[in-house]
């Protein structure tokens, strides 16, 4: 088992950028399912009082 480095970007635009063009690499079903889990994380979010 091999370890990775990795460099996670400074501001929430370059993650956002990061990360679509990570999933674009994706295969389509599993893109859909990123995607579904991220609704459902927003939606579970909303539910949740803000401290």
């Amino acid at each position: 088992m091999t370890s990775e480095s990795v460099t996670l970007p400074s501001t929430p635009s370059t993650l956002l950028q990061t990360a679509a063009a990570k999933l674009s690499q994706l295969p389509l079903e599993q893109q859909q399912q990123v995607l579904d889990f991220i609704e459902f994380l927003a939606q579970k979010s909303q539910l949740r009082p803000s401290l």
